[in-house]
């Protein structure tokens, strides 16, 4: 019965600890090897739907070829980003990105109650 009850303790001690980790926001490193890229070779363009299914890059486009791009994903919605170098687009090297909205965060302590607690 102790044990039951110490287990319980530890649960809702590590739920404490990992539901707000979850429900913050989240840097999300890509490229190539999840490092960056050889700016002297590739380039990330941000596209429209249209451009981004044709590998189409417009006079408005914005184009970042530092290697180390940062780049916010802060409003909901879809955006799309190719690489405009040579036939890259076509090749495949593109993405489409879809940004969520945020979701209601976790309640700052579970609620467990003594049915739950008793299957333990």
């Amino acid at each position: 019965m102790a044990s039951k009850q110490m287990l319980a303790a530890v649960a809702a001690s590590m739920a404490l600890v990992f539901l707000p980790t979850l429900a913050s926001a989240t840097d999300h490193v890509v490229g190539v090897g999840d490092v960056g890229y050889a700016s002297s070779s590739h380039n990330v363009a941000e596209v429209s739907g249209p451009d981004f299914k044709a590998c189409n890059k417009s006079a408005s486009t914005s184009v970042w070829n530092s290697g180390d791009d940062q780049l916010s994903l802060a409003k909901p919605g879809r955006r799309w980003f190719i690489c405009t170098v040579g036939s890259h687009c076509q090749l495949g090297m593109k993405l489409n990105v879809t940004i969520l909205p945020a979701t209601t965060p976790a309640p700052s302590q579970p609620q467990l109650s003594r049915r739950a607690l008793s299957n333990w």
